[in-house]
């Protein structure tokens, strides 16, 4: 009866164990996602995936992977008005002119017929954001080089440690946090992001303080609410050796649909995906991932709008052609 009574308490404690792991979040189980379920186009070049979960709140979130030596990035180039002010608001200076990021794959498409764009995506932060919300004309806080041209330089002060995804000159890829006053012209392609999410595999909430490095706090202090409400969200990383390029779109403000994540979150989503070195991009309603299909050329969206589905218009977006 004894050995009974142990054994039986074993297996309370065994499925009691098993059914807490259960609960965890996909993000905290240890393991990695498996690429070779996922969508394959364009030979492998681009691989996609879709997940849904209900725990810890309902979640839908896109995933995307793409093999960096075989794609080019091409970004939002300055506006012809660049350097004046801006119309509606004097005091902010004319940089990029807003358009959805499906604009700025069509408009590239018409440029050039031959680009063989693959994937797109919005970026960089911007401002003004004031209502109503429709100034034509973006201007921003931090770095962003587009193909060895200066858009912005940004900073307010010292205190502004926007971190920069970057391709060099050489066209290797890199995150990086800039001082005041960088020299920019090692870069080929720079833009700046809200904050990191990983560094070298450590999720950015659990980094120590560092000088010249944006931390968890310091990145509170300037949007004191990322952890506090749910946002959709969009991250981009790439894996310890540089091979592949991780991008996670997360549905929000979608009751009972898709509710969205927090910054801290979405570190642990995109390293579960692969991504050794993150940094989180604008999110909100400003979220939209494209693919275009390898036979039809259409341009599809993966993700799904809180506000009607609608695409917002973006300060800044980037997109990736198959190379030659």
């Amino acid at each position: 009866m004894r050995l009974f009574r142990l054994r039986l308490l074993f297996f309370i404690v065994l499925a009691t164990f098993v059914s807490q792991l259960s609960a965890l979040p996909f993000w905290e189980s240890g393991n990695n996602f498996d690429w070779k379920n996922s969508k394959s186009s364009y030979g492998g070049v681009m691989r996609i995936t879709k997940l849904n979960t209900q725990n810890p709140r309902p979640i839908k979130l896109n995933a995307v992977r793409l093999e960096l030596a075989k794609v080019l990035p091409i970004l939002t180039k300055k506006d012809k008005d660049f350097g004046k002010p801006m119309p509606d608001y004097p005091q902010h200076t004319i940089r990029t002119k807003r358009q959805t990021t499906r604009e700025f794959v069509e408009n590239l498409l018409s440029e050039n017929k031959q680009l063989k764009i693959v994937f797109a995506c919005n970026t960089a932060p911007w401002r003004p954001w004031t209502k109503p919300f429709t100034h034509a004309y973006a201007d921003y806080r931090g770095y962003i080089v587009s193909d060895g041209d200066v858009i912005s330089t940004g900073f307010v002060n010292e205190n502004d440690l926007f971190p920069i995804l970057y391709w060099d000159k050489q066209g290797q890829i890199g995150i990086t946090t800039p001082s005041a006053n960088e020299n920019l012209t090692p870069y080929k392609h720079a833009i700046f992001a809200f904050t990191l999410l990983l560094k070298d595999g450590v999720s950015y909430n659990d980094m120590p303080v560092q000088k010249g490095l944006a931390t968890h706090s310091d990145f509170q202090k300037l949007y004191p609410t990322i952890n506090k409400i749910l946002f959709p969200s969009i991250a981009i990383g790439f894996d310890k050796d540089k091979k592949y390029l991780y991008i996670v779109g997360v549905d929000g403000r979608q009751p009972k649909i898709s509710e969205g994540v927090y910054a801290k979150e979405m570190a642990k989503i995109i390293k579960y995906f692969g991504a050794y070195n993150a940094v989180l991009m604008d999110g909100g309603g400003s979220t939209t991932l494209l693919c275009v299909d390898e036979n039809t050329k259409e341009i599809s969206r993966l993700n799904t709008h809180p506000k009607k589905n609608v695409e917002r218009k973006v300060g800044f977006s980037i997109a990736f052609e198959l190379k030659e």
